[in-house]
């Protein structure tokens, strides 16, 4: 059993991006290619960004609201879907 190599992968998952995202992704490709340098300081900026980034406490408080929420919406559409059977029931 072969293993298949990380660009094999990397090109089979490409075929299934539009257009517009392959161009980007070859523009990308491109610019790391001519300027290792800058893409390697880029990319740990970019990492270093993201890490102290409070995106737990954003996730986690999301979270939270959309839970704080979910009862409610469930009541007001369970009765919308009673409201709709009553109607429907008068109509008959």
């Amino acid at each position: 059993m072969m293993n298949e190599s990380t660009a094999d992968a990397a090109s089979k998952t490409g075929d299934i991006l539009p257009p517009a995202a392959r161009g980007a992704i070859d523009d990308a490709r491109v610019y790391i290619r001519r300027h290792p340098s800058r893409a390697l300081a880029i990319a740990a900026g970019a990492g270093f960004v993201l890490h102290s980034a409070p995106v737990g406490r954003l996730v986690g408080g999301l979270a939270r609201v959309s839970f704080a929420l979910l009862r409610p919406a469930l009541v007001v559409l369970g009765g919308i879907k009673i409201w709709e059977k009553i109607k429907h029931r008068e109509i008959l």
